[in-house]
């Protein structure tokens, strides 16, 4: 007997891969999306629902680190809302390119920065 429909439940793990599948075939009704798109937005996967979104970018931001004795001083643009001059970029120590919302602080106990989002 030949299989003339194809359910989920007729096929198994792993038997679609990538090049199985043609590009541009799978449509944004097929991905489970929860809102509509619209420019300048990317798909986000949104916790615990399993769903997509269409989200806003955050803004860009430039940390910029310098350090005085056993001092770290962050600067940034404020979510892009600052400027920073070409001498004051010149003289940092490190730069960071990332999104906004970024706080930084140091680990007493390691003396490492950290990060978080």
């Amino acid at each position: 007997m030949a299989l003339t429909k194809v359910n989920s439940a007729s096929i198994t793990d792993a038997t679609v891969v990538n090049a199985d599948i043609a590009d541009d075939t799978i449509k944004e009704v097929k991905l489970d999306v929860s809102n509509a798109p619209s420019d300048g937005k990317f798909l986000q996967y949104k916790d615990n629902s399993d769903q997509l979104t269409w989200a806003a970018a955050s803004s860009p931001e430039v940390y910029g680190f310098n350090t005085s004795g056993s001092q770290l001083q962050v600067t940034t643009t404020n979510g892009g809302a600052d400027n920073i001059d070409a001498a004051t970029y010149a003289s940092f120590d490190d730069v960071v390119f990332a999104a906004t919302g970024i706080t930084f602080s140091l680990d007493l106990t390691t003396g490492n920065l950290v990060a978080t989002i």
